[in-house]
């Protein structure tokens, strides 16, 4: 069986905001197994997770080897190991009555079994896996856990090994039988960020914090003191706001060393003066999604864990190899496709093109540039009669000589190394005044080829060549 890396993924329905390491942002339904998805002759299908129904364009394929599709826990965030198959094309689309009426297994729904882990056992995840099989109403199957008795010593802990050792027996049983587990349920109950309660008892400090605010109306001139109601809230800011013209002045900087409170002055008039902190106090326990820190730590207990116990059952089977690659930007909520052939060659769709995701297309592409200027690019370039000047480059080559024409046409001086690809040794040519002098280059290796790195010094609206000299 094939495998693929796993890619830590999110819901983007309650999260609209997510920093650090997750891999891909596109949709919570993560495809495991044959997977097809629609294009626009195909409906949308709807699943009910929960009281809430989630439109997910994808329609679903079984396979005799057993895929994963991960659905998160609908809140937040999920790991799994994403890939796509080629969409069929309308022609190849058969609309079949008989198929209609009397649908295969590949599209039928799925089991919901429920491993109740205060009274769970071989036998009973035997039978509920047996039923499912014998029922011949459905065409994969998933897992969900509910809580054990306090103290009960025949509790199986959500995550420990004799947890997975039962996932592994409902897999391996549901794979004789034809009914694979094709969909893995995130956390032991909703939310998704708890892992049953464990990412909190490990990880206090890292759960979700909540956005409070204390104020007070004041009439100026005035001394305000105003204080977070709490010893351990965390200090974000304070701001006063005209009651009149509701303009509002930053006022974070009158904070008190070493507390969350604020002293300040008002100027004549009506004020509302407040001041915003984080409570931490312990409330469900979710994971601070906005933490990078949490996020790795959620990852570790709970997603590696599936991985790290059930591995090779995640994967695509022999005749539905994965074609597509998905790489992600994550704090831009971006993602974008690279498929390679067998020759190595590789082409990339980019739903979204932006300076980020190009310049990482490049990067894979193209490990080492012709020409890399090491500083951020300008965007959004402004054009027409607004247009501000850039710093632009031409590399020719004559009579086997290199030769870099780098102008700048802005009001701003350059001053930024470049990398060129290749050993190199270079002249400066100056077209301003035809001197000419050595360049500065220090030679090293970048992804197995050697690069020359060269200073570029350019004043307002000047240019410089680059020669390679013999």
């Amino acid at each position: 069986m094939r495998r693929v890396r796993f890619l830590a993924l999110c819901n983007f329905e309650l999260l609209d905001s997510l920093h650090h390491r997750i891999s891909s942002l596109f949709s919570p339904a993560f495809l495991f197994g044959r997977s097809q998805p629609l294009d626009e002759n195909v409906g949308q299908t709807i699943f009910l997770h929960g009281s809430a129904p989630v439109k997910k364009t994808w329609i679903f394929r079984k396979s005799p080897s057993v895929g994963l599709l991960l659905l998160p826990a609908f809140v937040a965030l999920s790991v799994g190991w994403a890939l796509t198959q080629n969409v069929p094309s309308a022609p190849d689309l058969k609309v079949e009555y008989s198929v209609f009426q009397n649908p295969p297994t590949e599209f039928r729904g799925h089991a919901w079994l429920d491993f109740r882990l205060g009274n769970i056992s071989d036998d009973i995840v035997n039978t509920m896996v047996d039923q499912a099989i014998h029922s011949n109403s459905y065409g994969g199957f998933m897992i969900t856990s509910t809580g054990a008795r306090p103290g009960d010593p025949s509790n199986v802990v959500y995550l420990s090994d004799e947890y997975f050792r039962l996932y592994r027996l409902a897999i391996e049983r549901g794979l004789k039988g034809n009914l694979p587990l094709d969909v893995l349920y995130d956390e032991q109950q909703f939310p998704t960020g708890m892992a049953g309660g464990q990412f909190a008892a490990k990880y206090p400090q890292l759960v979700a914090k909540s956005l409070e605010k204390v104020e007070r109306d004041v009439t100026g001139p005035a001394k305000v003191e105003l204080q977070a109601p709490i010893a351990n809230g965390i200090y974000i800011g304070a701001v006063r706001m005209n009651l009149d013209t509701l303009d509002c002045v930053d006022i974070s900087d009158k904070r008190l060393p070493g507390r969350t409170a604020i002293d300040c002055r008002v100027p004549s008039g009506r004020w509302k003066v407040m001041l915003f902190y984080l409570d931490p106090a312990l409330r469900r326990g979710l994971c601070d999604y906005l933490d990078p820190q949490a996020v790795d730590k959620l990852i570790e207990i709970m997603y590696q864990a599936y991985y790290d116990h059930l591995k090779e059952f995640f994967g695509v089977p022999a005749y539905g190899p994965m074609t597509a690659a998905i790489r992600a930007y994550t704090d831009d909520f971006k993602t974008f496709f690279a498929h390679a052939n067998a020759s190595g060659g590789k082409a990339f769709f980019v739903p979204q093109p932006e300076p980020k995701i190009l310049d990482g297309i490049l990067k894979e592409a193209v490990p080492v540039r012709d020409v890399d200027i090491q500083q951020p690019p300008v965007w959004p370039v402004k054009m027409n009669r607004a247009y501000e000047g850039a710093l632009t480059y031409i590399h020719k080559i004559k009579d086997g000589r290199d030769i870099y024409f780098f102008a700048n046409s802005s009001d701003n001086p350059v001053d930024a190394d470049v990398v060129l690809r290749g050993k190199k040794n270079l002249a400066i040519w100056n077209p301003h005044t035809g001197e000419r002098s050595k360049a500065q280059v220090s030679i090293s290796e970048n992804a197995g080829q050697p690069a020359t790195r060269v200073r570029l010094v350019l004043p307002a609206v000047t240019s410089v060549f680059f020669v390679e000299e013999n």
